[in-house]
């Protein structure tokens, strides 16, 4: 849409998600989970997007179990790759 490609509109996007993240909406804690963890600028964005990821997951997000699984296996800059966290989120 031409609206997220605007810089504020970006920025209004981004703030609504985050948000609705930190209330507990657990489609918002996935999706923005994803953005931050892959397009996050910085190692904080990458570990916010983790942490949201993770959540998710918690909460039954499948897509969110996934990557969390995925990012256990190759492990991240605070934590050593973990294959039996991994199996578990995937379990």
């Amino acid at each position: 849409s031409w609206f997220v490609r605007q810089p504020r509109g970006w920025n209004w996007l981004e703030g609504q998600f985050a948000r609705m993240a930190n209330l507990g909406d657990v489609g918002a804690q996935s999706f923005y989970g994803h953005i931050l963890t892959f397009r996050g600028v910085g190692l904080g964005a990458r570990e916010e997007g983790v942490r949201l990821l993770r959540l998710a997951a918690l909460a039954g997000d499948g897509k969110a179990a996934y990557q969390v699984g995925v990012i256990s296996l190759a492990g991240t800059a605070s934590k050593a790759p973990d294959p039996v966290e991994a199996a578990r989120w995937w379990s």
